[in-house]
């Protein structure tokens, strides 16, 4: 076990001062395993997230690995270059 020392003047503060800080997005699996399809990009599913304090942070997930349709993340590719 380890302890970090708190920085001397260290305010404590409540987790509403971070909450314009984050940018929180809500999809469902369905989405994202559309969104991997396109793009073959890999990501943290998030199951459940909490927190006390900026030290203390609990969370559970997994890894999921992407492998992309060639033909989705080909059109995909295409429609981002052209719209740029």
């Amino acid at each position: 076990m380890s302890k970090i020392d708190p920085i001397e003047g260290y305010i404590p503060c409540d987790g509403t001062d971070f909450d314009s800080l984050l940018s929180l997005s809500y999809k469902t699996r369905e989405d994202l395993d559309v969104l991997t399809l396109a793009t073959g990009i890999q990501y943290f599913y998030c199951h459940e997230f909490d927190y006390d304090s900026l030290l203390s942070i609990r969370l559970t997930g997994q890894d999921i690995d992407g492998e992309a349709d060639t033909l989705m993340y080909k059109e995909n590719l295409d429609y981002s270059i052209k719209n740029m």
